[in-house]
């Protein structure tokens, strides 16, 4: 599996379709990636996805997932620029909105 396809359901996989219009998240490919049950992918994809009712949220765990977008800051705190960040905020906010 790449990195921009995602686990859905029960292992099936999302492949990648950036290329339409409106598909990437305001990061693009610098979205962190994440681990969760039921998904593993970029951040951008899983919102995208839920956003598109492709993923089941209620099965993801927001713990895990915050924890994970801390991580993923605080190890991108050089890297990343502060608005960067401030997207992956506004991308797990939504999740956490549409859960």
């Amino acid at each position: 599996m790449t990195s921009t396809e995602a686990v859905i359901g029960d292992g099936q996989t999302a492949g990648d379709d950036r290329a339409r219009p409106g598909a990437a998240g305001p990061s693009g490919e610098d979205a962190p990636l994440v681990r969760l049950e039921g998904f593993e992918g970029p951040l951008d994809r899983l919102l995208e996805m839920a956003r598109s009712h492709r993923v089941d949220l209620s099965r993801i765990s927001l713990g895990a997932l915050i924890d994970q977008f801390v991580a993923a800051s605080e190890a991108a705190a050089a890297a990343a620029p502060l608005a960067q960040r401030g997207d992956w905020l506004v991308m797990v906010a939504w999740l956490v909105l549409l859960r």
